[in-house]
């Protein structure tokens, strides 16, 4: 049973920062803290992560377990704000360079250790509910690109990511892309 003696691992989506007046990526800077109602009874953020760069500390952060570095990524930190970068047209999110900088100084240090990265947005548009521009980077793919080879230079094992509500797997240059399905009202997506 999901519950308290469960690690609750979070990180910001377009709903969590356009829906409900940001309640949501509220939520999850004090699920960091351990602010939330019923957060008491359980491991904080901060007690298990390691903050992410000035200005998303709570929203992008890595941890480890088993042997293996977990990196959370936040696309919707612009370098400054953990928010700025959001776009309604580009709901997946943005990869800036200071991210770029961050994970090469992250894989420099810790190059002996497994990773998973994990983020919103898809890097490929490998779904038939969303188009391109709907992906990380929207229109323009350089950040993603740089960010692939990099992930693929550093032996990263998977990118998993949500956002398109479908099942799916794929593999595209030595490492997995890798999303699950949330059952919502318009969700219709499919296993490949």
């Amino acid at each position: 049973k999901f519950g308290n003696d469960f690690r609750w691992v979070t990180l910001p989506g377009n709903h969590d920062i356009s829906d409900n007046d940001g309640d949501g990526i509220e939520w999850i800077r004090k699920e960091w803290t351990g602010e939330n109602v019923g957060a008491e009874n359980r491991e904080r953020g901060s007690d298990y992560a390691y903050p992410g760069p000035s200005g998303c500390e709570s929203t992008q952060y890595y941890f480890f377990h088993k042997g293996i570095m977990f990196i959370m990524m936040n696309w919707y930190w612009d370098g400054s704000s953990d928010t700025g970068a959001y776009s309604s047209d580009s709901s997946g999110g943005r990869i800036v360079d200071s991210q770029i900088d961050w994970l090469r100084d992250l894989f420099q240090n810790y190059s002996g250790y497994h990773k998973i990265v994990f983020g919103h947005g898809a890097a490929f548009s490998f779904s038939d509910r969303h188009s391109d521009y709907d992906y990380l980077g929207g229109v323009d793919k350089t950040n993603r690109d740089i960010l692939w080879k990099l992930m693929e230079d550093n032996k990263v094992l998977a990118y998993i990511h949500g956002h398109t509500h479908e099942r799916r797997i794929d593999y595209v240059d030595n490492t997995y892309s890798i999303t699950g399905q949330i059952e919502d009202s318009w969700s219709n997506g499919r296993s490949n």
